[in-house]
């Protein structure tokens, strides 16, 4: 197969690109991976901080991922959350999504520098008016920080009805210590804590961790900084595009949207 002009310009830098690249590996609490390094960065890419948020755990607390006994591929991007995109799957959609989506998605991608040693941490979680987004857009690319030895972990996180949803059958077989309604705020939690225990492994400082989002990444971190579980998670945070300083939502409230949401849908 022949290529000319732009496009053998394009695949020869491609390939240049990967060829660049070095295999970098990180052991995890749940096992190694093996990620990129280049121009002094690592990249780790599509890393699991909790189990799929399906089955039986679809609306349920983020579990802590299973333990792997091998070495696990981390790098390339793993699945976006389950969000309304474009039927012709290839332009974006308002949060900059395209393609499958899927509901096994709690990933976060690591930028960190090489031989980084204690180095300070952003954990990021995205904007998309709570329905849209991924942590695996170009807007998130952590290089930048990663040259200036900040390492950067945006993480996806819950969206729709998948990530905020209350209805009485859920708080009906859940048990006296479970988490309602905010799925993607404890995905937020969880992600935090995998960072803090993870630090180390990527050279950063557990003891110095920023939580940082925009919009309703942005609401988010408002939240994380008033509710209990996320106490002592970070140090600082970075809240961008909206304060989010609302009424917080009855539990009863928002059943009753539960239940009217699917007396719509005929359920």
């Amino acid at each position: 197969m022949k290529m000319r002009g732009a496009a053998f310009l394009i695949a020869c830098a491609l390939f240049s690109a990967n060829a660049l690249a070095e295999p970098v590996k990180a052991t995890l609490d749940s096992g190694v991976i093996v990620g990129e390094t280049k121009d002094g960065v690592n990249y780790f890419r599509g890393v699991p901080y909790a189990k799929p948020p399906v089955g039986d755990l679809r609306w349920k607390a983020p579990q802590a991922p299973d333990k792997w006994n091998y070495e696990r591929s981390a790098t390339t991007f793993e699945n976006s959350c389950p969000q309304p995109t474009n039927n012709d799957g290839k332009t974006v959609n308002g949060g900059g999504v395209w393609g499958v989506t899927n509901e096994d998605c709690l990933y976060a991608n690591v930028y960190a520098p090489a031989n980084a040693k204690n180095a300070p941490i952003v954990v990021w979680l995205y904007g998309g008016a709570s329905f849209l987004g991924s942590a695996n857009l170009g807007g998130y690319n952590g290089t930048e920080n990663a040259k200036q030895g900040v390492i950067t972990i945006p993480v996806n996180y819950r969206l729709g009805a998948l990530g905020q949803f209350a209805h009485p059958a859920l708080t009906k077989e859940a048990g006296p210590n479970d988490g309602l309604g905010g799925y993607a705020l404890m995905d937020a939690v969880a992600a935090l804590q995998w960072a803090k225990r993870n630090a180390a492994a990527f050279g950063g400082d557990p003891n110095n961790i920023t939580v940082a989002g925009q919009s309703a990444g942005g609401f988010m971190v408002v939240s994380l900084l008033s509710i209990p579980s996320a106490k002592d998670l970070f140090q600082k945070a970075i809240i961008e595009s909206g304060s989010g300083l609302v009424p917080a939502t009855p539990l009863a409230t928002a059943e009753k949207r539960g239940v009217d949401a699917m007396a719509k849908l005929g359920l």
